[in-house]
């Protein structure tokens, strides 16, 4: 995975076909996390999940639109992985 420093904003990043990206950086309990990315759906579809340290799935976009979007509250002090899916 590649750790960053919120807030992260980059341009410009491709995803390979059957490749799975994951960022991780660290939040508090009561943390509102927004992570979103934009792409086209037309010229493909991406997944965004966001994960804890322990594996437990936190939040899921998965929408059939241009772009995808999560904003939760961090349920606890932990490393979080989010997960960008081709």
């Amino acid at each position: 995975f590649i750790p960053i420093q919120p807030p992260f904003f980059e341009r410009g990043l491709a995803l390979c076909p059957r490749d799975v990206d994951f960022y991780g950086f660290e939040a508090t309990a009561g943390q509102v996390i927004g992570v979103a990315i934009g792409f086209w759906h037309a010229e493909g579809d991406l997944e965004l999940n966001l994960y804890r340290s322990t594996g437990e799935l936190v939040a899921r976009s998965a929408g059939t639109q241009d772009g995808e979007i999560i904003e939760v509250g961090a349920p606890t002090d932990d490393l979080y992985l989010v997960e960008v899916r081709g």
